[in-house]
């Protein structure tokens, strides 16, 4: 929308509070009949543009419009004309005026307020892999590690651990598509063969989070090993260096993770030390 468009609908708010303002401030001169019933129309003129459509509203301003003004100018109701032409303006122009707010500023606050749901649900689900995303996963591991420290005497653990494809970055500045068709392919196989006790997320930079409340740490090797296989087998483009580092959080050491910030720098730099000592091994 353009900034005239904003300017015109702002004076159209302005005036939809200063038109019955002043009205009222012209009706203390006349007697008190004529200010009860101009403050009667205005309240109606305001509930109707609040309540009805665009439509409606214009019907509604043509058709009391003109019993008001039969009553008023064909009938005999002995009034100054000053007074009859204000109880008659009163209504079509500050119903048309809500009519102009309700139907542009307050629908725009309900974009806002949409949009601004549109980006918290964004920012908990992505939508191109299906999988949720950091802030949901924070808000599951915050409940794990309370499960934990809170019940000691039951000696309950998560592994957490990150899938991150290596060097990513390089092979997308060259081929974007395929490598969005990677990321899918890489999410189809942990969504099938990771067990139902676990949880996938996406963190982004191409690396995957996954929490596996209770399951015992042979399993989760074993699962692993099957995902790696079922890797290797899949027709990608390039070979995927797929590095693969977890950490076995219980009530001993959950103070050094308190929150999932904390456990992703834990095992990015897991990652990196199994990286170099893959490049001295190679040398």
């Amino acid at each position: 929308m353009t900034r005239k468009y904003f300017k015109l609908a702002g004076l159209a708010y302005l005036a939809s509070v200063t038109f019955p303002i002043l009205l009222l401030w012209l009706a203390r001169l006349y007697p008190a009949n004529v200010f009860n019933g101009l403050v009667m129309i205005l309240i109606l003129a305001i509930l109707t543009g609040l309540i009805f459509s665009r439509v409606d509203v214009t019907w509604l301003i043509l058709i009391l419009t003109t019993i008001g003004a039969g009553f008023l100018l064909l009938g005999y109701v002995v009034m100054p004309v000053k007074e009859k032409f204000l109880l008659l303006i009163a209504y079509p122009i500050e119903a048309s005026l809500v009519t102009v707010i309700r139907q542009h500023i307050i629908r725009w606050s309900f974009f806002t307020n949409r949009n601004d749901e549109i980006r918290h649900y964004n920012s908990l689900y992505d939508r191109r892999l299906k999988l949720r995303t950091f802030d949901s996963a924070e808000k599951f591991y915050q409940n794990e590690l309370h499960k934990i420290e809170q019940h000691p005497e039951l000696d309950l653990w998560s592994n957490v651990q990150i899938v991150s494809w290596d060097q990513h970055k390089q092979y997308a500045e060259a081929h974007p598509n395929s490598h969005d068709r990677i990321l899918k392919q890489i999410t189809k196989v942990l969504k099938n063969n990771r067990l139902k006790g676990e949880f996938i997320y996406f963190m982004g930079d191409a690396t995957f989070l996954i929490i596996s409340p209770e399951i015992p740490n042979e399993l989760v090797k074993k699962v692993n090993h099957i995902i790696d296989t079922k890797l290797s087998e899949l027709e990608l483009p390039i070979p995927v260096s797929l590095k693969h580092a977890s950490v076995y959080i219980n009530v001993d050491n959950s103070d050094r993770f308190p929150d999932l910030i904390a456990v992703i720098r834990f095992l990015r730099r897991e990652l990196e030390t199994e990286i170099v000592t893959e490049y001295i091994k190679e040398r």
